[in-house]
């Protein structure tokens, strides 16, 4: 029962995004070996940035991930490509890409979807095609996805020498007022910074 009890509670976590309370539970011995508790745990390293971790435990974990209602089976995805790719795995963020039902997706979803798949293109070198993405992403302005998507443009934009300063600055200023909180403030106030110092 207890077993039981402590592993709705660390699902409950990770479906409410709070992975600090989850993976204390999903790593401690009594999950030692759990197949149902490692993949939990996967969406839970993700939301933490512990992101090789997460995708290790996807992988692990993604053929019982069928046996789930098809929800979860989208928030599993979606979270393991993200680690993925962060974790520099292209092969396996396509592998789990692949897995995802468009259809089943809510509009934040689709939003996300694609912004995974600029993430994805762009690692690839398919620059064009990432550009496109995070531009559907943009026009679709569903947060948190539209802010990483300007970050992402810009800093595409920036590598490849295609980017206009002054205008990146003023868009990058605006969207790092509207967003706060996290690692991708951190990374855009970065960026912003660098531009700032690249024009004097």
């Amino acid at each position: 029962l207890k077993r039981d009890v402590a592993i709705m509670l660390a699902a409950s976590d990770v479906v409410s995004y709070r992975p600090n309370d989850a993976l204390p539970i999903l790593n401690s011995p009594l999950f030692v070996g759990d197949i149902d508790a490692q993949m939990w745990r996967s969406m839970a390293e993700t939301d933490a940035g512990n992101y090789d971790l997460a995708r290790r435990d996807a992988l692990a974990t993604q053929p019982i991930v069928a046996a789930y209602p098809a929800w979860l089976r989208t928030r599993f995805f979606l979270s393991a490509v993200r680690a993925a790719i962060e974790s520099g795995d292209t092969a396996a963020a396509e592998q789990f890409d692949k897995a995802i039902a468009f259809a089943d997706l809510d509009p934040e979803q689709v939003s996300l979807y694609r912004l995974l798949n600029g993430r994805l293109a762009e690692a690839e070198g398919r620059n064009d095609e990432a550009l496109d993405s995070y531009g559907q992403v943009i026009a679709g302005d569903v947060r948190p996805s539209r802010a990483e998507a300007v970050y992402r443009t810009i800093l595409l934009l920036d590598k490849t020498g295609k980017i206009d300063t002054p205008k990146a600055i003023k868009t990058l200023a605006a969207e790092s007022m509207l967003w706060r909180g996290d690692t991708l403030e951190a990374q855009m106030d970065q960026l912003l910074t660098t531009l700032y110092f690249r024009t004097g």
